[in-house]
């Protein structure tokens, strides 16, 4: 009993020295209190926008805007509305996309995986981009885009795929990015070891950016062979 009894103490005594590190100090050794954990909040530039897939690089759906809240939603009215088109009658058509939000553009993908790009404040479509081919998602399903700038921002580019087909897009004119990959596009079949018209392989929501790399995932079959 005495041993169980020096065990619980010992225990204690680690999760309270546990808890005191973890409680009061950050990463680079200063105070945490929670007036400084908002003061970063309302400081980090990508709570303030929505120009990663889902609001953040986290992709917290997070956003510190506070125009509209409970007091008066029930008085918003339509500014503008865009009408996609590309509904087809013959199968299931769909818009998952999380639309970005870049400055005053709003990049979006329609049901037949189109790539467009608005003027947020009017909703005039400034381009629009149409993947060669035929969709091979099925459904017409892309969730969504990733943004990038280089660190001048003299370039910007939206990378977003259409079945297995990775494009990146020049994001001022809507025209493929020839220096990358194949005249713009990377197949994402080649070079996984098989014959790339075997491999079933669709990507349906966007990647990463880390630095200068594009991370991303993709979707395959559940059945042998995949």
């Amino acid at each position: 009993m005495k041993t169980f009894a020096f065990r619980r103490k010992i225990i204690a005594g680690f999760l309270c020295i546990t808890i005191g590190v973890c409680g009061c100090r950050t990463s680079d050794d200063s105070s945490f209190t929670y007036s400084t954990h908002i003061k970063q909040i309302e400081q980090n530039p990508h709570y303030q926008s929505w120009a990663h897939y889902l609001g953040d690089p986290e992709r917290t759906h997070f956003s510190i805007l506070s125009q509209i809240d409970t007091s008066n939603v029930n008085q918003l009215v339509p500014a503008w509305h865009y009408v996609s088109g590309e509904v087809s009658t013959e199968r299931t058509t769909q818009i998952q996309t999380n639309p970005l939000i870049v400055g005053n553009t709003l990049y979006g993908i329609s049901p037949a995986n189109s790539l467009f790009s608005l003027n947020a404040a009017t909703g005039e479509m400034r381009w629009e981009f149409n993947p060669p081919g035929i969709d091979q998602t099925g459904l017409g399903l892309s969730r969504g885009m990733v943004y990038w700038t280089d660190e001048n921002r003299e370039q910007a580019r939206v990378f977003y795929a259409s079945g297995y087909q990775l494009y990146a897009i020049d994001a001022e004119n809507g025209k493929r990015i020839d220096s990358f990959g194949n005249k713009g596009f990377v197949d994402l079949r080649v070079g996984l070891g098989r014959d790339p018209k075997k491999v079933p392989i669709v990507m349906t929501t966007p990647g990463v950016i880390y630095k200068n790399l594009l991370i991303t995932g993709h979707r395959t079959s559940e059945s042998p062979g995949a």
